[in-house]
């Protein structure tokens, strides 16, 4: 059975290296502090325009990582991407 989504959903930054890749280990903990801040649930890769800047791999690197967390069902993520492939 799905559960109704209520509540704001905060756009949320993702944190990256020097070298503009994806910290993913940043990110999460960056969510998981405004969690504990804030409420109820944050959104990566939409709003902020990410999107289309992290590269697919790295979102399947954070959504795998994601799992491993108790917070994950309070984590949406976008889709976009500028990738034909």
């Amino acid at each position: 059975m799905s559960t109704i989504l209520s509540g704001i959903y905060a756009a949320s930054m993702s944190v990256l290296k020097a070298d503009l890749s994806l910290d993913i280990q940043g990110t999460l903990r960056h969510a998981k502090e405004n969690l504990d801040d804030n409420g109820v649930g944050s959104v990566f890769f939409g709003s902020t325009g990410m999107g289309a800047l992290i590269s697919l791999q790295e979102k399947k690197q954070f959504i795998e990582a994601l799992s491993k967390y108790k917070f994950k069902e309070q984590i949406l993520t976008g889709t976009a991407s500028t990738s034909l492939k």
